[in-house]
């Protein structure tokens, strides 16, 4: 089995059980493993995947590209779509993307949909949502919230942590009420469903946090939020915002 900081990873019923007692919310370790490693006990604690690794490189090389956003929510943050773009699919059909990121590819095999699905109780697929880099620096964070419903089934939204030298942490309530804390690592992923526990990033004082946005769904339904997000994140040029509702729309034709 898998270690996760010196301790035996939880199975996938153990992971289900803290996404409901949470109230929608899951923190999952070593995300992207090979069948190798978790076959290892051995293993390096702080070395992953190669294929992780390179998704890490390739983001890393797309710096120039962040930019401010435009949130009441978010303080300081920057981000921007990473390069993906939806196959032509049949209308309602749960198709996964073929894109054109290694990230996006990774988070595409089927078996990280069954994981998802299992742990979550959804029959998730990866949705048509761009996915999204986004960058952490100093005096960077986010207010209490609530992640905004963008399908007619409130999506499974993905943080996953491609490096955190920060001191920052992920703060939210679970079911009972009580407040919860961790601070994400490399390689790890924060599960949350679309209207559940309310949630704040603390802002980082020293360091940096990279993260990739990533959201899965169980119908491609939107609802109207799914395009204010999509137009209203980023201060876009013209021709990213008209390509990418182009290519939007002929996904859903």
């Amino acid at each position: 089995m898998a270690q996760a900081n010196g301790r035996a990873a939880p199975s996938d019923l153990q992971l289900a059980q803290e996404y409901q007692s949470n109230g929608g919310l899951v923190y999952m370790r070593s995300f992207f493993e090979s069948a190798a490693v978790r076959a290892s006990t051995n293993r390096c604690h702080h070395s992953h995947p190669p294929q992780f690794e390179a998704a890490s490189k390739e983001c890393a090389q797309l710096r120039g590209r962040l930019r401010s956003e435009r949130s009441a929510i978010a303080v300081g943050r920057l981000g921007a779509y990473l390069p993906a773009r939806a196959a032509r699919a049949p209308q309602n059909a749960l198709t996964p993307l073929q894109p054109e990121c290694l990230l996006a590819r990774l988070f595409a095999a089927p078996s990280v949909a069954a994981r998802l699905s299992a742990v979550t109780g959804q029959a998730l697929s990866l949705s048509d949502y761009p996915l999204e880099l986004r960058l952490y620096g100093p005096g960077a964070g986010m207010a209490w919230h609530r992640d905004e419903q963008l399908f007619a089934v409130p999506q499974v939204e993905l943080v996953l942590t491609l490096w955190n030298s920060s001191d920052s942490a992920t703060e939210w309530q679970d079911a009972a009420g009580r407040l919860r804390s961790q601070r994400t690592e490399s390689n790890s992923v924060l599960a949350l469903r679309a209207l559940g526990p309310h949630h704040r990033v603390l802002p980082v004082a020293r360091g940096e946090r990279a993260i990739v946005k990533v959201v899965f769904s169980a119908t491609r339904e939107r609802t109207p939020a799914f395009l204010a997000n999509l137009l209203g994140t980023y201060e876009a040029h013209g021709s990213e915002r008209a390509g990418s509702v182009a290519a939007l729309n002929e996904e859903s034709s």
